[in-house]
């Protein structure tokens, strides 16, 4: 038989959400190693994205949700962040129209507004 269907959710994230039972929990469940305290972030992050790092790592490594296995996720989670904000500080200037118009009378949405909806998505996932 293939692995058809939704993948299981972890047990720990079933003990948070109250949605755990002793029938369904998986005896062989791979357990990656946990943080004790939050990694350093790696060097090559920017300001806002060593900023979400520090602020989100100890609530993620507290609830169990942070480990060695997660760490270039939530390493790209972070950059992600850093991008939504200084494009939003872009959008938020003294030329902070979302839209313009073409030389053609066209009515157009600035580049950067679509981008920063790229970059929401790919939180949202």
């Amino acid at each position: 038989m293939s692995g058809a269907g939704r993948p299981s959710k972890p047990t720990k994230l079933k003990v948070l959400q109250g949605t755990d039972r002793k029938d369904r929990m998986n005896e062989n469940e791979p357990e990656p190693m946990e943080f004790k305290k939050p990694p350093e972030p790696p060097h090559y992050l920017d300001y806002y994205a060593k900023k979400e790092w520090e602020r989100a790592a100890p609530i993620l490594i507290e609830t169990g949700l942070l480990t060695q296995a997660d760490l270039s996720l939530f390493q790209d989670y972070c950059s992600v962040h850093a991008h939504c904000i200084r494009l939003n500080m872009k959008l938020s200037g003294p030329n902070a129209d979302y839209d313009f118009v073409t030389e053609s009378g066209y009515q157009q949405k600035r580049p950067i507004v679509s981008i920063l909806q790229d970059f929401i998505k790919l939180k949202e996932k």
